[in-house]
């Protein structure tokens, strides 16, 4: 007992402050941090890289990626160029300039010195943003933009002096200290019409039955931004890259390295085998996702075509008893006409023009185009799902193939997925027959 007290007691001692504070313990601290941040921006490029972009009618529960155009039922207005947009930041930066006292050790001895310093202020400010619609080809989906991260373009960009009217209007008359009478107004957002890349997580509205587009658990996952999926990628690769590269210079402690420097090696090594089995898993999961959505979809065929078919054969029935009673009044009309018996003639108006009033618009010609559009759209649906998950299937499949993914597959028994083929869809075919 007494030995395991003194080991804890040296241990104490070597984690002093002034022990653990050396130049090569800081380093390698850093070296650390600059590989959680790169495995981090790994995690970012390999979702890019691998999960396919989503079209707004396929999107369903899930991780989605989708690409478009941002409209808006009531776009908001920005504050310094009057955009109408759907999301805007804007702020004023004045300028100063400051002569600051500092007192520094010179030969032994303090002395103070006057240092001018120069930098800016933020002295207004503002941002909004608002619920909106993502467009593609197929349709739209909603965008619900809280705690997302926007990455928007420049609006607006000025320098001015108080001659300038715009100097005073969306800032205060009262400067700064040390202020040069210089202000700079940015304004930056995301216009109406403006082609968008999305990332988030895609769940059912409460409202009508569709999906929209969320903030999920991480955050950091939602992205809106103006830019394309592929330059996103490419920073978050580079960024991957670059951190690594800069976490083993501070991990050697910038100077030659050894043997002992391996380890850095070897930490990313693991690091970089338990991403890819983490990201591996996760692709797994968005596959089967995937193939549960087809499901869904093709359920949502066999109950709603069939019942959408019971009600316009009720209604094609409807309306044709409807006819006869009609045709047959007509008839007996024309007949007592010919006969010249009058009296009979204005017996039958009444039933005529009942059954005008009660059926004012007896035509199926709308619910065989709704039916149509229905379907039209359904299977539309089932395509685009069927289409995207035979996508990452393929994607997934792919990655197992490959050196070194394949090796940590097969350590993770990690499976490929089979691609859904046409012959799939024969037994879930919905006949549109209308009985006599």
């Amino acid at each position: 007992m007494s030995l395991f007290v003194n080991i804890i007691k040296r241990f104490l001692n070597f984690m002093t402050l002034e022990n653990f504070l050396t130049f090569p313990n800081i380093a390698k601290i850093i070296s650390l941090i600059f590989l959680c941040r790169a495995l981090c921006a790994g995690k970012r490029h390999w979702l890019l890289d691998n999960l396919p972009v989503s079209k707004t009618i396929g999107a369903c529960v899930g991780l989605v990626k989708l690409e478009g155009t941002a409209e808006a039922e009531a776009p908001l207005v920005s504050t310094l160029t009057q955009t109408r947009c759907v999301y805007y930041k804007w702020r004023v930066d004045e300028h100063w300039i400051r002569y600051v006292k500092e007192t520094y050790e010179e030969n032994g001895r303090k002395k103070t010195r006057i240092v001018k310093k120069e930098g800016s202020d933020i002295v207004a400010s503002g941002s909004n943003y608002n619920l909106f619609y993502l467009k593609d080809d197929y349709g739209v989906i909603q965008i619900r933009p809280t705690w997302a991260r926007f990455d928007s373009r420049q609006f607006f960009y000025k320098s001015c002096g108080p001659n300038n009217p715009l100097y005073y209007k969306h800032a205060p008359r009262q400067g700064v200290e040390g202020s040069t009478h210089e202000r700079t107004f940015y304004e930056d957002g995301i216009a109406l019409h403006c082609p968008v890349y999305i990332e988030g997580y895609a769940k059912p509205r409460q409202d009508i039955a569709a999906a929209e587009v969320i903030s999920p658990d991480d955050t950091a996952l939602f992205l809106i931004s103006t830019s394309s999926k592929e330059f996103h990628k490419g920073k978050f690769n580079s960024r991957f890259w670059w951190l690594s590269a800069w976490g083993l210079v501070f991990y050697a402690g910038i100077g030659g390295m050894n043997w002992d420097d391996l380890v850095y090696l070897l930490i990313w090594a693991i690091g970089w085998g338990i991403l890819t089995y983490n990201n591996l898993i996760s692709l797994g999961q968005s596959v089967e996702q995937g193939l549960a959505n087809v499901e869904v979809h093709l359920k949502r065929r066999h109950d709603l075509v069939e019942n959408l078919v019971r009600v316009v054969t009720a209604l094609r029935d409807f309306e044709k008893e409807v006819q006869k009673e009609v045709t047959l009044l007509r008839g007996q009309l024309v007949i007592k006409k010919l006969e010249g018996r009058q009296e009979n003639v204005t017996a039958c108006l009444p039933a005529l023009r009942a059954i005008a009033e009660a059926y004012p618009h007896l035509k199926t010609d709308a619910a065989f185009l709704d039916l149509q559009r229905r379907i039209t759209d359904t299977e539309q649906r089932i395509a685009l799902t069927r289409a995207y998950y035979n996508e990452i299937a393929t994607s997934f499949n792919k990655l197992l193939k490959m050196v070194p993914h394949r090796l940590i597959a097969r350590l993770g028994n990690i499976r490929p997925r089979a691609l859904i083929t046409a012959s799939d869809f024969e037994r879930v075919t919905v006949q549109t027959k209308f009985e006599e």
